[in-house]
């Protein structure tokens, strides 16, 4: 059956699709992707909330280092930019290995901010194993080699429009209606929503606008004219 094919598969990593929906990616198509690009994941960082389980899929599928947050906890977005700044900062510009990097930003969390926000952060690594006809090895960490100081460069490209108003607090539930307009958006050069006054036309719309902004579907941006009043 599909369920014991998946199941062989391995864990689940569930991303987003360009429309907004899920699409599942499956731990051992993750590991055979790597395998195939002959790329060594020396580090993945998983900053966002809960984000263990989505570590413990990459370092099942090989990568060597895992930093994430600890199953069942949020991480506030001030301690997470922080982490982040202080870690690359450690690992790329002074040349520390992953480990020490990991431990010198978690220990700069727990100063800054607090102690139960730097607990959260949690770093997995490659278990021990035996080489043959030799003792067990730890873990082996070695500094990252020859990197050279760069220039930032954005390679998105600048929207001719992007004047659209701001979310609307507080929606939920409509996930469903926007992936109906997205698909409709695709297909069609004009998609009317209609409905009595009050039931979230506008709302749905800017929503809408700001979800496909972010996602840079339209290269040239998008207008938006309220015709209110």
């Amino acid at each position: 059956s599909d369920y014991i094919l998946n199941k062989a598969k391995g864990n689940i990593l569930l991303l987003e699709d360009e429309k907004g929906m899920s699409d599942y990616f499956f731990e051992k198509d993750l590991k055979y992707m790597i395998e195939m690009s002959k790329t060594i994941f020396e580090v993945v960082f998983v900053s966002s909330c809960y984000s263990q389980f989505a570590g413990e899929v990459f370092l099942n599928a090989g990568a060597k280092h895992v930093i994430c947050i600890r199953a069942g906890e949020r991480i506030s977005d001030k301690a997470s930019l922080r982490f982040s700044r202080v870690f690359y900062e450690t690992l790329f510009v002074k040349g520390y290995n992953v480990c020490t990097a990991y431990n010198i930003a978690k220990e700069e969390i727990n100063k800054v901010i607090n102690g139960t926000e730097a607990n959260k952060f949690v770093l997995l690594v490659q278990p021990e194993r035996r080489v043959k006809g030799r003792p067990l090895q730890g873990h082996q960490c070695s500094a990252l080699s020859n990197f050279k100081a760069g220039t930032l460069r954005c390679a998105d490209k600048k929207p001719v429009f992007d004047s659209i108003p701001s979310n609307v607090e507080g929606f939920v539930g409509r996930q469903q209606e926007m992936y109906e307009i997205i698909e409709l958006l695709e297909q069609n050069r004009l998609v009317s929503i209609l409905g009595p006054p009050g039931i979230g036309k506008t709302s749905i719309s800017r929503n809408l606008a700001n979800y496909i902004r972010d996602r840079k579907k339209f290269g040239d941006g998008i207008i938006y004219v309220g015709l209110r009043g």
